[in-house]
C-alpha cells in the first residue's frame, strides 16, 4: 500500500507541475498579446499626434500667411490714401497761388 501512496502522490506531482506549467505558459501567452496590442495602440496613438501636429503647424501656416496678406493690402490702402491726399493738397495749393 505505500508502494500505491508513493505513486499515487508520484503521479499527483507531475499533474500538478504540469498545470502549473501549462498555467505559467498560458500566462506568458496572454502576457505577449497584451504587450502587442498595446505597443500596436501606442504607435496608432503617436501616430494620430503626428498628423494632429503637422494640422498644427499648417494652420499656423495659414494664420500667420493671412495676417501677413492683410498686412499688405492694409499699407496699399494707406498708400492709396495719402497719394489721394497729396494730391488734394497739391490741388489746393495749387488753388491758392491763382
Amino acid at each position: 500500500e505505500t508502494a500505491n501512496q508513493v505513486k499515487a502522490l508520484t503521479a499527483y506531482y507531475k499533474m500538478y507541475v504540469n498545470k502549473n506549467r501549462d498555467r505559467d505558459r498560458e500566462i506568458e501567452r496572454l502576457e505577449r498579446e497584451y504587450r502587442s496590442e498595446q505597443s500596436h495602440a501606442e504607435s496608432v496613438l503617436y501616430s494620430k499626434k503626428a498628423r494632429k501636429s503637422g494640422y498644427r503647424i499648417l494652420g499656423l501656416e495659414v494664420v500667420g500667411g493671412s495676417i501677413v496678406f492683410i498686412a499688405f493690402v492694409a499699407m496699399f490702402l494707406v498708400l492709396l490714401s495719402i497719394q489721394r491726399n497729396v494730391k488734394l493738397l497739391r490741388d489746393l495749393s495749387n488753388q491758392d497761388k491763382s
